[in-house]
């Protein structure tokens, strides 16, 4: 990463191909914090808390894609996974948890899209659950205290505002994905008739 950029977060790249995964750095690492890893076995010993973004090649040689991405779901490991691959889909996919499949070959404005894309979903996700956290607090408290009470305690007070706050954060996220276009569709192919 380059010592003047602001980093947009931590990437992990996870490809085999080492000509190929320090192309992938090159493209990213004025933007963000780039890890790689050229193996499954290395993926699952560096990957951690820190890591914002998972760019996971689906077929590697002693441990694949798919096993390292069940390996950390089992781990309790949630951060955002998008394969980058040249394997077509199949219905295997279907029992994994990623968030969105590219197929190769790839260019920078593929990478960067994905990433974004990823960020800003994670982003609306946690500032929805801080603000429904938030909201339910005070809807409990407001339920059990008087409102002379809750008139008189600064810790209340602090609390709307804190709710406000979050409220606000989750709109502008909820902005943003609007604006980028990646809610376009998400609901269209939806039937009310149809059942689950």
């Amino acid at each position: 990463m380059s010592e003047n950029s602001p980093s947009h977060g931590t990437v992990l790249i996870v490809e085999d191909e080492t000509d190929l995964a320090d192309l992938y750095a090159h493209w990213l690492e004025d933007a963000y914090n780039v890890r790689t890893a050229h193996s499954g076995e290395e993926a699952l010993e560096i990957i951690d808390e820190t890591i914002d973004v998972v760019l996971l090649d689906r077929r590697m040689p002693t441990r694949s894609g798919t096993q390292v991405l069940r390996e950390l779901r089992d781990r309790g490991c949630d951060c955002p996974v998008a394969f980058v691959t040249a394997v077509d889909p199949d219905p295997e996919l279907a029992s994994l948890r990623f968030n969105d499949y590219i197929i190769k070959p790839v260019d920078e404005a593929d990478l960067t899209d994905v990433i974004e894309t990823l960020r800003r979903r994670r982003s609306y996700s946690e500032q929805i659950e801080r603000y429904t956290s938030l909201f339910t607090m005070k809807v409990s408290l407001d339920r059990e205290l008087s409102e002379r009470d809750r008139d008189a305690s600064e810790a209340y007070t602090t609390l709307k505002t804190e709710v406000e706050r979050a409220r606000n954060a989750a709109d502008d996220s909820l902005t943003q994905l609007l604006e980028s276009g990646e809610l376009d569709g998400l609901f269209r192919d939806i039937d009310p008739r149809d059942q689950l």
